[in-house]
């Protein structure tokens, strides 16, 4: 088998039959998807299962809610293709992806192949983006600069690599629950630190659903905060002695420390103890809103003045 995909599933089911349509539209058979049920209470994982009673390339796992690096790594331990995706649920894939795919795992074996992502906009508008002009890069190291060179997303999410599971096993990759709400960041620290080889597809595979009620994206909580501070602040010491880079993730701390002051009163503390324990970080973000937000934490402190700059966004 080819592929493997894995595709975690928490209580998304009015958008389900829509990922699972766009899989069928793929145009291409060799390989498996892992739905992994998540502890879902609104029917998600009964749909898995009525897909699976009439497809024999769909497997299902139901475990109890464990969070997404625990369902991702449940699905990996049972995954049988040369390669392996993960996927979001709530997201939909581009249209004969997986065919431009397969050309290019035919060609040659990679560690792993990087892809943009597309977007969905809560109006339907798709934002797409291309790789094209980086399909030369067969490390990380450039394209991630040349990516953060212009302020651009650096690829971390996790849709955005197909891993030959060799590679995978052999390196003992897992996602890290720990991390849960910047799990896919740190996944990009653990691999970029291994020097794989990669390719590049040009086009995005899948299409991210924005703005989705109930996803990470609209939720501040205590342990997704505090997983996008250390995983920033892991980033940030891998890179502090390359420029672009490190400036780059400094102004990716900087951007979250606002959010410390949204999560429950009673965690607040704790993680305006941990920025402060890093504040050197903030020097290295660079910019104009950086600097007025810089001069408001210095009168104010940094929990009024996360509030003044709060109101100053609204």
């Amino acid at each position: 088998m080819f592929l493997s995909i894995v595709a975690p599933v928490y209580n998304v089911k009015d958008y389900l039959s829509a990922f699972f349509q766009s899989v069928l539209q793929q145009q291409v058979c060799d390989f498996e998807l892992i739905f992994v049920d998540d502890g879902s209470t609104d029917g998600s994982g009964k749909l898995c299962d009525e897909f699976a009673r009439h497809f024999s390339f769909v497997h299902v796992i139901h475990q109890q809610n464990s969070g997404l690096s625990s369902a991702r790594n449940s699905g990996a331990k049972i995954a049988k293709g040369k390669y392996l995706l993960f996927v979001d649920s709530d997201d939909v894939m581009n249209h004969k992806a997986l065919v431009s795919l397969y050309k290019l795992l035919h060609s040659k074996n990679f560690d792993i192949i990087v892809c943009p992502a597309d977007r969905i906009n809560s109006d339907g508008k798709i934002d797409r983006y291309s790789y094209q002009d980086f399909e030369n890069y067969n490390r990380l190291y450039p394209l991630v600069e040349t990516i953060a060179k212009y302020n651009n997303q650096i690829p971390w999410n996790a849709y955005q690599y197909i891993y030959n599971r060799h590679f995978y096993r052999k390196n003992k990759l897992k996602f890290s629950s720990y991390y849960d709400g910047a799990e896919d960041l740190k996944m990009f620290v653990d691999v970029y630190k291994l020097n794989p080889q990669i390719a590049i597809l040009p086009n995005a595979i899948m299409i991210y659903r924005v703005g989705r009620k109930g996803s990470l994206d609209n939720t501040k909580k205590f342990q997704t905060v505090n997983a996008q501070l250390n995983a920033f602040i892991k980033a940030f010491t891998l890179f502090k002695n390359d420029i672009i880079l490190r400036n780059y993730f400094a102004r990716r701390f900087t951007n979250i420390i606002i959010q410390s002051e949204m999560v429950e009163q009673n965690r607040r503390e704790y993680l305006f103890r941990l920025i402060k324990k890093n504040k050197n970080i903030m020097k290295y973000a660079k910019g104009g809103k950086y600097t007025l937000a810089k001069i408001i934490w210095n009168i104010f402190g940094f929990r009024l003045g996360s509030n003044i700059l709060i109101k100053l966004r609204k």
